[in-house]
Formats: structure tokens, C-alpha cells, sequence
């Protein structure tokens, strides 16, 4: 049976560091990511790295602790 899988991750603190490294490398795997943090700026500017070809990046605005 051929199935279609959408795949889709959230990432917390996807704005910087290790969440942003996360989220480009799950978007090179073909995951649909949802990026969330608390600088509106920094998730903007992580959803702009993603590649055209792949699945999209979805800027969440911020998280509240």
C-alpha cells in the first residue's frame, strides 16, 4: 500500500542556535517546521534560510514561558 506522509515538526526555540540548526535540517528532510521563540526577528530571518525545493517553514510567533 502506497501511502503519502506529511511530516511536521514544531521547534521551540527555532530562532538561534541548536532549534534553528534542528529545524534547517529536519526542513533538508523533507519535514513541513514550525519554528517558535521569542524574537519575532530571529524566526523571520531562520524561515528565510529554507530552500525552495524542500517543504516550508512556518514562523510562529513568540513562545511565553
Amino acid at each position: 500500500m502506497n501511502q503519502t506522509q506529511i511530516k511536521v515538526a514544531l521547534i521551540t526555540g527555532g530562532g538561534t542556535g541548536i532549534g534553528r540548526s534542528a529545524a534547517i535540517a529536519l526542513q533538508n528532510d523533507n519535514f513541513n517546521v514550525i519554528v517558535c521563540g521569542r524574537r519575532k526577528e530571529q524566526l523571520e530571518e531562520t524561515a528565510s534560510v529554507g530552500a525552495t525545493d524542500k517543504p516550508k517553514f512556518v514562523p510562529l510567533l513568540r513562545c511565553y514561558r
